[in-house]
């Protein structure tokens, strides 16, 4: 009986030790590697870095979902909160109307703006179908200026040139 059971001993030691296989490569098994270039080299470690990374967040977000699952939901109750002050009336606001004060200019100054403004307007469409030649186009803002100044009767104020450039555009 002890020869048996050294025997099945003997055999249960053989059996669960295994030697190693060695990987001996020759000179006809050599695995060849192609040559890459940098660029490629690169390309396909990127590559390999971005499919580890979705591997572990698709991993990440199969154990969300499985804690998930096995969470019990809670609905929140919902509370009304009342303040029970009394609010006084605010005063009403009363608007004045701010017109704005324009700091007072010299009308000679204030006419070389409205000059320069005409010309530069003739300037700016002499190729327009509008005017055929720089008369019509000096007349028709002549026209403009006279208008603006039958709405804006103070030269001094800013107005009259803002209303030129205003009618000036089309």
């Amino acid at each position: 009986m002890l020869k048996r059971l050294l025997f099945i001993f003997f055999i249960i030691i053989s059996a669960c030790s295994k030697t190693p296989l060695k990987n001996i490569l020759t000179k006809s098994q050599t695995i060849k590697i192609p040559k890459l270039s940098l660029e490629e080299l690169e390309r396909r470690k990127a590559i390999n870095t971005y499919r580890v990374l979705r591997l572990r967040d698709s991993k990440q977000r199969k154990l969300r979902s499985n804690k998930r699952s096995f969470r019990k939901k809670y609905s929140k109750k919902k509370t009304i909160k009342y303040n029970s002050k009394i609010r006084r009336t605010p005063k009403p606001v009363t608007l004045k109307k701010i017109i704005p004060s324009y700091p007072k200019r010299d009308p000679e100054e204030i006419m070389l703006e409205i000059n320069q403004n005409l010309t530069y307007f003739c300037m700016k469409n002499r190729k327009s179908k509008r005017f055929k030649n720089q008369a019509e186009c000096k007349l028709f803002t002549q026209e403009k200026l006279l208008e603006c100044q039958d709405k804006h009767i103070e030269i001094d104020n800013a107005r009259l040139i803002r209303c030129i450039k205003t009618r000036l555009r089309f």
